[in-house]
């Protein structure tokens, strides 16, 4: 689940999907996309800053709660904001390489 109210994706097993999230602080901003089509935003407030130079947790929240239970096969990390383009692209070819309908 993506923080306050956000969408909560949930699937029978086995579910294979491309799930993309992009986050903006600054802009007080989280998008969630499974296999294209958009969920809710996220609009509360994220505080300031930027994410800096920290540990990023795949799969746990902070290392210790919340672990993830499936199974990820492509985690794509880009240090900026993605274009609608960029995203679009990097879904479609994820999704082919993993046998996702989009």
């Amino acid at each position: 689940m993506l923080g306050h109210g956000a969408t909560k994706f949930t699937h029978t097993a086995p579910d294979t999907a491309v799930v993309t999230a992009t986050h903006d602080i600054a802009g007080d901003l989280s998008t969630i996309r499974r296999n294209g089509v958009a969920g809710t935003n996220g609009t509360v407030d994220k505080g300031t800053g930027n994410f800096g130079n920290y540990t990023l947790y795949i799969g746990r929240r902070g290392g210790a709660s919340l672990p993830f239970n499936g199974k990820l096969n492509q985690l794509t990390v880009l240090g900026r904001t993605p274009t609608a383009g960029e995203i679009t692209n990097t879904e479609s070819y994820i999704a082919t390489k993993s046998g996702v309908v989009l």
